[in-house]
């Protein structure tokens, strides 16, 4: 795989939110955001020498599961690993994502400005207030708590959504089966969004489109080190955790019981959302198929000497065991229950 040198590219003055240090960077036709790793906690480096710290493996799960997203038929922002001289002034490997609201389709020749801006499912204003509160952004809150039954009121009833409400419903739990195989527990409403049009004065208005695929990088587990990643590797029981019940998702199910986050496996075998069904039915055939290429792409970056030959096979057992477990599992399950159905109306006309 190729490694840039993001030092040959022009820093912009263009400013993006988040929470790890951002540079906004330019190749003359795209603008890209570009992510430093963090150290971890309590292994910060005393000097700009002292290469031995661990850092986060957040560049890199950025970069990998976009790469997934990608593979399984999903439009997603495109991403890079390069190298970039942070703002220690050491030298590292960084991920940079072209800020897909430049595109060139966006821009306007004659100015060079975009048509669209990109509006978080966490900024999105709505014209009705919650039940039994003032709050009348409903979901407008800087932490972007989510919950399964309060974005599909929101879909159905808000103005500036209900008449796309099936095609962003059906495109969200898409992504939530991905999410489910890389283990991304991030996916609050600030993770999440469409675009609309950049003109006019009113800042929240009819979609234009949902937006792609942005900020995976807290996937893979991606804040644990090596030897942790080891020491899950070894142990049976700490395996079959990251294979179902950890992490779990920001997003809950209902707003009635609070925000508990879901685990995935128990949540998708339950068979109870008709919807996340519907988008396991569709999904699972998918990334069965890019199973292989995705195992590629992580020997690849071992290869390449991205990431360590242990890290590239925790992936690759990670992937694996979630695929079993939470994605699988449930399309088995919910062929056995279609079969029954199918089954049981045989029975019916039979008796007719």
């Amino acid at each position: 795989m190729f490694i840039y040198d993001f030092d040959k590219l022009d820093i912009s003055r263009k400013v993006y939110d988040g929470c790890e240090p951002k540079t906004c960077l330019s190749d003359g036709r795209h603008f890209y955001v570009l992510k430093e790793p963090r150290p971890m906690k309590g292994n910060i480096p005393s000097s700009r020498k002292d290469q031995q710290a661990e850092y986060y493996y957040n560049c890199i799960s950025e970069y990998l599961g976009s790469e997934i997203f990608n593979l399984c038929g999903i439009e997603t922002q495109k991403t890079y690993l390069g190298n970039f001289t942070c703002h220690d002034g050491v030298k590292r490997l960084c991920v940079a994502c072209e800020d897909f609201t430049t595109d060139e389709k966006y821009l306007d020749l004659d100015t060079g400005k975009t048509s669209v801006l990109l509006i978080s499912m966490a900024m999105y204003k709505h014209d009705f207030k919650r039940q039994g509160t003032n709050d009348d952004t409903l979901v407008g809150r800087e932490d972007g708590d989510a919950y399964l039954d309060e974005l599909d009121y929101i879909w159905l009833n808000s103005k500036y959504l209900k008449d796309k409400y099936e095609k962003i419903k059906k495109e969200y739990y898409n992504r939530f089966v991905v999410d489910a195989l890389i283990g991304n527990p991030d996916r609050h409403n600030g993770n999440w969004g469409f675009l609309v049009p950049a003109s006019g004065d009113e800042k929240i208005k009819e979609i234009f489109k949902i937006s792609p695929v942005y900020d995976c990088g807290a996937s893979f587990l991606s804040q644990a080190n090596s030897n942790r990643l080891v020491e899950v590797l070894n142990s049976k029981e700490l395996l079959q955790t990251r294979f179902n019940d950890f992490p779990k998702t920001q997003v809950s199910p209902r707003l009635q019981n609070g925000l508990t986050g879901i685990k995935f496996g128990s949540y998708f075998n339950s068979l109870e959302n008709e919807e996340l069904n519907k988008a396991i039915i569709e999904m699972t055939p998918k990334i069965k198929e890019v199973l292989p290429d995705i195992y590629d792409l992580i020997d690849d970056m071992v290869y390449s000497e991205v990431i360590s030959k242990s890290r590239g096979n925790f992936y690759k057992t990670f992937i694996e065991g979630r695929f079993n477990n939470i994605i699988l599992s449930s399309y088995l399950k919910l062929e056995k229950v279609s079969d029954c159905s199918i089954d049981k109306e045989k029975d019916d006309e039979m008796e007719r």
